[in-house]
């Protein structure tokens, strides 16, 4: 069992900050996926998004290992936010 973690302060703005895309591959997420990066883009053109594809899918065969590894991935891609999406 890890420690608790505090949740990082909410950002103000997300110009100039990486938002990272995570989907469990359930639910329709390859459309709204897309509709949301373009509305984050009008509201926040500078932000850059790492979508889902390039993140990977969260559920499967090897969730575990994704998930063990996900903080090192957030780090390497430079994550400021995480946008994460599960479907039923």
């Amino acid at each position: 069992v890890s420690a608790p973690v505090e949740q990082a302060p909410a950002l103000a703005d997300l110009n100039d900050q990486t938002v990272c895309l995570l989907w469990n591959g359930v639910f329709r997420g390859d459309q709204i996926f897309p509709i949301i990066t373009e509305e984050l883009l009008k509201r926040y053109p500078e932000a850059r998004v790492v979508d889902y594809k390039t993140m990977g899918i969260t559920h499967g065969l090897d969730e575990r290992e994704y998930l063990v590894n996900l903080p090192k991935v957030l780090h390497q891609r430079g994550a400021d936010a995480v946008i994460s999406g599960i479907g039923a």
